[in-house]
């Protein structure tokens, strides 16, 4: 009674995964999430040369970034992809990015419930909301194209020195008190956005950057998602025994 009935399940919007490429297998692999920034980072070894990635999700920017890197100049080489349980459809924009899009169930029953269709999807609009995931690169050095892998669109990049993945999510929501009836190709339009007043605010039109300008973009788009972070986050301390600045997870 105190919780309610039953509610929707959330979904999710799609999965990114990245598959490395020459790399010896991984060691000395680290994991660890700065409160203090709301940033996310793994690091592993790979021979004699490090793999880095960080990613965090930029409120002011509305993207999700992910920072790829590698001690090694020209040594990042993946691909990457989207995917989602969901229905979808996925294709290539521009030949450099990927699109995901494809519509929410109308109702999934919480857990215990005894529904005996527990996944219901409407065509109608407003029944089940629409989504789109937008995916674009930038990288140094290197290159980037689309590839067709078992009959599925695949963003990869090769021999590049460090790599930027901007990842927008739109959906049909308009409010609490609207039917969430946005049209796909309005979501769609939406999911680009942040990406496309990205890169016209530094005058981008390929993937592939000199690293003074990649850097430059790189430490804007960090700084202003930790500027808005730790405009709320900084408001409250909270200390909890003695400082220690490394500690394994069991411990």
């Amino acid at each position: 009674k105190m919780q309610g009935g039953f509610s929707e399940a959330f979904q999710v919007a799609g999965c990114l995964q990245l598959q490395f490429n020459g790399l010896s297998e991984g060691t000395e692999y680290i994991r660890s999430l700065d409160l203090s920034t709301a940033v996310a980072a793994t690091r592993s070894r790979h021979g004699a040369d490090w793999l880095e990635r960080t990613v965090y999700a930029s409120a002011p920017d509305k993207l999700i970034v992910v920072d790829l890197h590698t001690s090694a100049p020209g040594g990042l080489s993946f691909c990457a992809n989207l995917d989602t349980p969901l229905h979808h459809t996925l294709e290539a924009i521009g030949g450099t990015g990927l699109q995901l899009s494809g519509k929410a169930p109308v109702h999934i029953p919480g857990a215990g419930s005894r529904n005996d269709e527990p996944v219901m999807f409407d065509p109608q609009a407003g029944h089940g909301m629409y989504y789109s995931v937008a995916l674009s690169p930038l990288c140094v050095d290197g290159e980037v194209k689309v590839e067709q892998q078992e009959g599925k669109p695949v963003l990869c990049v090769e021999k590049a020195s460090r790599c930027l993945l901007l990842v927008s999510i739109s959906t049909g929501f308009r409010g609490y008190d609207q039917m969430p009836d946005l049209s796909s190709d309005a979501v769609t339009q939406r999911a680009w956005e942040p990406i496309k007043q990205l890169l016209n605010s530094e005058s981008i039109h390929e993937p592939v950057l000199p690293a003074k300008r990649f850097e430059r973009l790189r430490n804007g788009l960090q700084e202003r998602h930790i500027a808005a972070h730790r405009r709320l986050f900084d408001r409250v301390q909270l200390r909890i025994g003695p400082e220690r600045k490394m500690a394994i997870t069991d411990k």
